[in-house]
């Protein structure tokens, strides 16, 4: 019994998720933070009012904590505004060969 109850923590204990990313993402570095814009890959970006920043960790946090020179990949809406944008892990910049 305690055999099968420490190979279920082991498995939840191991990240059992990847993150899944739209088809339509596109991705860049950023360069600037600014109120109400985000400059990414030399093109300044309005940021739509929903707007959702992911960090490595998958974590929420505000777009003012977006640090210039973070890789990352975004999503823009139907109006052309950023509407999400995850900062990268290196794994993911290694399988994009972005880095």
């Amino acid at each position: 019994m305690r055999k099968y109850l420490f190979s279920l923590l082991m498995l939840l204990a191991v990240p059992a998720y990847a993150r899944i990313f739209p088809p339509d993402i596109r991705f860049g570095t950023v360069n600037d933070v600014a109120p109400n814009q985000v400059k990414i890959a030399q093109k300044t970006f309005r940021t739509a009012p929903g707007l959702r920043v992911f960090n490595q960790s998958n974590a929420l946090i505000f777009v003012r904590h977006l640090p210039s020179g973070t890789q990352v990949g975004y999503q823009l809406d139907p109006k052309g505004e950023l509407f999400q944008v995850w900062m990268l892990t290196a794994q993911e910049l290694a399988e994009r060969k972005l880095d």
